[in-house]
């Protein structure tokens, strides 16, 4: 059943539906296909060994995020 559960993301998406309209939805739709396709390549291409050579690159990653959502 969790499978069917609306996500964060979807969550997202209908807030900025609702709030601006389609155009709006449809953009941060969008945004939120390229961020997994982004995140889906960079597993591809082996991130995960990087953050496990570097423990602290994942910790600056994280801030950097963390700094780009203030």
């Amino acid at each position: 059943a969790a499978w069917i559960s609306p996500g964060p993301a979807m969550l997202v998406c209908l807030r900025a539906s609702l709030r601006g309209g389609l155009r709006e939805g449809a953009l941060t739709g969008f945004g939120l296909a390229l961020a997994a396709a982004c995140w889906t390549l960079a597993a591809l291409f082996g991130l995960d060994a990087v953050f496990a050579l570097y423990p602290w690159a994942y910790g600056v990653l994280k801030i950097a995020g963390a700094a780009y959502l203030i």
